[in-house]
């Protein structure tokens, strides 16, 4: 998804760049970032986790605006 960004920007740095600045962790999302929540969820440690939502998304969803 985020190659198809890049690739309608034309260069993929500045893409994923701009990309980056409107998360407020600054960075992009990436797989081990997601790891460790899929391995607890698929451990005895969650047993009791039901209907639970897990926001791995360095901040986007919680309301913060970057500067321009």
């Amino acid at each position: 998804m985020l190659q198809r960004f890049a690739d309608a920007v034309g260069d993929e740095e500045e893409a994923f760049t701009s990309l980056a600045k409107m998360v407020p962790m600054g960075r992009i999302l990436e797989t081990d970032d997601v790891t460790p929540a899929m391995i607890y969820l698929a451990s005895d440690e969650s047993s009791m986790v039901t209907g639970a939502e897990f926001v791995i998304d360095g901040g986007l969803t919680a309301g913060y605006t970057p500067p321009v």
